[in-house]
Order: structure tokens, then sequence, then C-alpha cells
């Protein structure tokens, strides 16, 4: 009982981590990888899993006090009926396709894929990872 109630306000409870097959990409590029969920102490539900693509940006606008801003690009939510077991690992793979238009990776936009795991009336585990977004490869006449 006691297990339980610690992992519900963070203590002991199911860590996540995300591990991508590749951090450098290309707009219309496929991002694939794998979910890897860490068991607590105790076994614990899990709602969801919510993968959310967004770009963070540096702005000046009048009315935030924050030069850095996130614009969520895409959301995929993963449903996982089991539970996570205590102390168990299990690992969900995941594939989705960045936009044709996605901005490319420079001083001014950074690309993140943030993985949260929906616990209910629990702590929400959370996991964010860069992606570096390459300038699409341009195709070149090599014809004489």
């Amino acid at each position: 009982m006691w297990r339980e109630f610690l992992s519900s306000i963070g203590i002991g409870n199911a860590k996540v981590d995300t591990v991508l097959q590749s951090k450098a990409l290309y707009p219309s590029s496929t991002v694939e990888g794998e979910i890897v969920i860490q068991g607590g102490a105790a076994g614990q539900e899990v709602e969801a899993i919510v993968l959310t693509l967004a770009v963070r940006y540096e702005a000046e606008k009048e009315d935030s006090d924050f030069s850095y801003h996130e614009k969520e690009v895409s959301r995929i939510i993963i449903q996982h009926p089991e539970g996570i077991s205590a102390k168990k690992e299990t690992c969900i793979p995941f594939e989705f396709t960045l936009p044709e238009d996605h901005p490319v990776s420079d001083g001014k936009y950074e690309t993140i894929l943030r993985t949260v795991l929906q616990i209910p009336q629990g702590v929400d585990p959370e996991d964010e990872d860069i992606i570096f977004v390459n300038p699409p490869v341009s195709t070149y006449n090599t014809s004489l």
C-alpha cells in the first residue's frame, strides 16, 4: 500500500525514455524509435502514452515575459491498456513522418519530441529529446 501511495506522488514511480533510431533527420523523413518504460517500485496503470512533436523558437512577444516559445506540430496518442508492472521493462516501437514544411534546425528553431506517460491520479513521467532537422537534400542535374 505504501509503495502505491509513494508511486502516485512520484517517488519510485515508472520512468520513460524515448530512444530514437536517428536524431538527425530531414523534412518528410520518418522518425523511428521506441519508448522504453521502466516500472517503478509498484505496478501502475497507464491511460495513454503521448508523443508531442514541437518546435521551440525565440521571439519577442508583447503578451509574454519569455523569449522562447513552443508550437505543437503534431501529437500522437498511443493507447496502452496494460499496466506497468513493478520493476519490469517494456518497449513500445513507434514511427511517424515529419511534415514536408517542417522548419530546419538552426539558431532560431529547435525541434523537440516530448513523451509523457499519462498515469491516473499520479505524477506523469516524461522525457524530452531534441531532433536535429537538416535542410532538404536538393537534387542536382548532373548531366552535361
